[in-house]
């Protein structure tokens, strides 16, 4: 049995997600969503999830949106869950400000290594 920590990555972009989850893959068990809405989804539905990433850019709904719907959420174990918010903003010092106040766990800037 696999008992892998489970994380959700939340990104507009295939790339991105597959990218990401390669890196994670040998450590941990990697659910993606191409939207905020299917990420919320995600969260509600799979209780083994234990961290997120989540792109700040995104259509339908997108990472900030997602991160306040997270933090104001009456159930605790979503509430409660670490959030890194990735974006590849032109002004990264004031994403990252914007995302720290929203309660983002961390920050990620693209391009990443």
């Amino acid at each position: 049995m696999d008992n892998k920590i489970k994380v959700l990555i939340v990104d507009d972009s295939l790339t991105v997600r597959s990218m990401i989850a390669k890196h994670l893959n040998d450590s941990y068990e990697c659910v993606m969503a191409s939207n905020g809405e299917e990420g919320w989804e995600a969260l509600l539905e799979d209780k083994s999830i234990t961290l997120v990433f989540a792109d700040m850019h995104m259509p339908v709904l997108n990472g900030m949106l997602l991160l306040k719907r997270i933090r104001e959420s009456d159930i605790e174990r979503i509430a409660s869950i670490p959030v890194i918010i990735i974006t590849g903003h032109e002004d990264c010092d004031a994403a990252k400000r914007a995302s720290y106040n929203v309660g983002a766990t961390d920050f990620i800037s693209k391009p990443f290594v």
